[in-house]
């Protein structure tokens, strides 16, 4: 009975220090910055676009080394339901928890198209086209369909 015993503790140590230790590893990648002279890139989430996508394609253009760390801490602490569609500009050079907060707030790239005043919206269609937004006849159609 005593060796049950000793054994039982002696196993549930070894799960408390690997859960401790898995704990400290992904708190400190999340912390940790990459390298300084990192560019930015655009990175687009798109509308219903899943976690585990976002973090695979964070991975794929190199701005994340561990997405597996990268989700489990943003599941710890509820960022995976809470980042936001847009196109963002992100770095290696971010620690992961910059990036999810980046995520988490929204702060995408605003794109400036400015309207002279006067304009109809067939000649704002060939604005936002030009500057590479929308193609002219979705324009035209979505706002010939506007209530």
């Amino acid at each position: 009975m005593k060796k049950l015993i000793l054994l039982f503790c002696g196993l549930l140590f070894l799960a408390m220090t690997a859960s401790f230790y898995a704990a400290f590893e992904v708190t400190r990648y999340a912390f940790t910055p990459g390298p300084p002279n990192a560019e930015l890139l655009t990175v687009v989430v798109a509308p219903g676009q899943g976690f585990s996508v976002t973090a695979r394609r964070l991975a794929e253009s190199g701005i994340i080394e561990k997405p597996r760390h990268f989700k489990i801490f943003a599941r710890i602490n509820g960022y995976d339901k809470q980042i936001k569609a847009g196109e963002y500009a992100l770095s290696a050079g971010f620690s992961p928890a910059r990036i999810l907060e980046t995520l988490i707030s929204g702060k995408v790239i605003l794109h400036r198209l400015t309207v002279p005043e006067g304009y109809t919206y067939r000649q704002i269609a060939g604005l936002a086209a030009s500057a590479g937004f929308v193609p002219e006849a979705e324009f035209i159609s979505a706002a010939e369909d506007a209530p």
